[in-house]
Parts: C-alpha cells; structure tokens; sequence
C-alpha cells in the first residue's frame, strides 16, 4: 500500500492540561478516602447532611471512577490527519473511531491558516465543525454544500503540500 502524502497524529501532551487532569483526579480521590476514613473508621458522620455508609461508598466509587475515566480519555485522545490521491481522511480517537474521507470533488475551497477556537477537542460552530488538540493552526475545508471543517494541524507547510498535490491531481482527471 502506497504511503500517503501527508500524515500527522497529534494528542494532548501540554504539561499544563495534564497538571489539571492529574490534580483533580488526586484532590477527588483524596476527598473520597477522606470521607470514608471519617465514617467508617472515626465513626463520625461525614458533612452536615451525611449520607448512607452505602450512598457514600457508591458516590465515593463512581467520583472516583469518573476522574479516572477521564484522564484515561484524554490519554488516548489521538487526532490523526491523512492525505492521500483519494483526499482527506480524518479521526479523532476514540470518539471518531473510524476513518472519515472528504473527497476533493466535495470540497470547494481551502486554505491553511491561524484560527481561533474555545477550547480543544471537537466543536460545532455556525455551519464549521473544528477537531483540534493543539496550537491554532488547521486546515479548513470549505465544502460545496456551504458547510466547513476544520482540521488542527502542527505541521501547516506539510499539509500544505499535501493539498496541492492533491488538488494538482484532482483537476488533472
């Protein structure tokens, strides 16, 4: 199988996003073994309105399990971008699991530029989808049916040069 003109796989590796993750993961579980150590080996009911011993185990669990839940999400969070003769192709593991093909007969325009979005991951704007992980550079795709996506990219010259070969091929047909 032929190697595709351009590929890139970016996931969150910012130090700073990690120290969030990672200290609510460890404030929530110690808050969690705090609260059981104070009701079931103190014997002192834990807050003003305490809760069951199986309420506070079960919200102790789930709390628990939901913190780590989601640092193990933003763990294998991955974007990956392929271009090749048959266009563009996209995920955003695991939430995109599956390849997505844009083909260039279905884009109209494009251009790689500076953008600026809310956040990172997967947002819906007026008529443009954005998946990004990072920076604030992306491929934007404009589509004949007058929607848009746009694709966050760190490398912005390499996909540059993806899409004009893949355009250069495209109008040579």
């Amino acid at each position: 199988m032929k190697q595709p003109d351009f590929y890139e796989s970016q996931k969150f590796t910012q130090w700073w996003l990690w120290m969030v993750i990672l200290s609510t993961c460890i404030i929530i579980t110690g808050i969690s073994i705090l609260e059981i150590y104070e009701q079931f080996v103190k014997g002192i009911p834990y807050g003003n309105k305490p809760m069951s011993d199986t309420g506070l185990v079960m919200f102790s669990v789930f709390s628990m399990a939901l913190s780590i839940g989601l640092a193990w999400l933003f763990s294998t969070l991955e974007l990956e971008i392929k271009i090749d003769r048959y266009g563009v192709h996209y995920r955003y593991f695991p939430i995109i699991p599956s390849w997505k093909t844009v083909s260039p007969a279905t884009i109209k325009n494009w251009e790689v530029k500076k953008y600026f979005t809310l956040g990172y991951g997967i947002r819906h704007g007026l008529g443009v989808k954005t998946l990004n992980v990072k920076g604030r550079m992306g491929l934007m795709l404009h589509f004949t049916n007058r929607r848009s996506l746009r694709l966050g990219t760190q490398k912005p010259d390499e996909i540059e040069e993806a899409m004009i070969a893949l355009y250069n091929r495209f109008n040579e047909q």
